[in-house]
């Protein structure tokens, strides 16, 4: 038989997990829904959103071209596009890193 103490105390326990389990999970990056690209996938064909297809238009990146075509721009470049995020930047450096792509600094 289970004390009321005892079930208090796995009470607490499980309250910590679940903040801690909170915490980690905020921090997971999305890249696992990545996995399978590669350098000649085309960019229509690996669920990047609307929002940074529409980024890449910018940089004549349209939805029949490879992601391979990413290779030619640098972080600087990403980072001056117009409306271009820390989200927006994280889905498309997972893109980059499942397809094994490196991005000039």
């Amino acid at each position: 038989m289970t004390t009321r103490g005892e079930y208090l105390n796995a009470l607490d326990t499980i309250r910590k997990y679940r903040v801690q389990l909170a915490s980690e999970l905020h921090d997971v990056d999305n890249s696992f829904l990545f996995i399978g690209i590669t350098p000649e996938t085309r960019i229509g064909e690996t669920g990047l959103s609307v929002h940074i297809t529409n980024v890449l238009k910018c940089f004549d990146i349209g939805w029949s071209d490879p992601v391979g075509k990413l290779s030619d721009l640098s972080l600087n470049e990403f980072s001056r596009a117009r409306n271009i995020g820390p989200k927006a930047m994280r889905e498309l450096m997972s893109v980059c890193f499942a397809a094994g792509i490196k991005i000039k600094s």
